[in-house]
């Protein structure tokens, strides 16, 4: 079965077409994703069937390392970092709102911004000269 033109939203078929928009009792819904542990992701393909990736090789594919898998309701993601992979003296980059991610001895590392300030402290991605890490409220 498939959900192609299908309204899965609206549970309606296209009139040309005839479809069952309801996933199969022992399929799932277009879209879905699991953790089947920390390094395998499942999701459901369009053909209401679940099929796995390691998600070190998705990872891998991109240049970068494995955190894990992170799974939220029905959906999931294969965590990456670049912490650890190597570098060429490459500008540092915000990872989030509090996390520098810098070249140093020609690898990426994450830099705590509130460590670094030994206090409240964020990562600005547009600080002259590159992503830099800002101390204070």
């Amino acid at each position: 079965m498939s959900s192609l033109g299908c309204d899965v939203d609206l549970d309606l078929a296209s009139p040309t077409q005839l479809c069952a928009c309801e996933p199969p009792t022992d399929g799932c819904s277009p879209g879905q994703g699991a953790c089947e542990d920390n390094d395998t992701i499942s999701w459901c393909t369009e053909g209401w069937t679940w099929t796995t990736s390691s998600c070190t090789e998705i990872c891998a594919d991109q240049s970068l390392l494995l955190l894990g898998c992170d799974a939220v309701d029905d959906a999931a993601i294969c965590l990456c970092t670049n912490t650890g992979t190597p570098c060429d003296d490459a500008p540092s980059v915000c990872a989030d709102g509090q996390t520098l991610s810098a070249c140093e001895a020609g690898l990426w590392a994450a830099v705590d911004c509130t460590e670094r300030c030994a206090g409240p402290g964020t990562c600005d991605p547009g600080a002259v000269g590159g992503a830099a890490c800002v101390c204070g409220p």
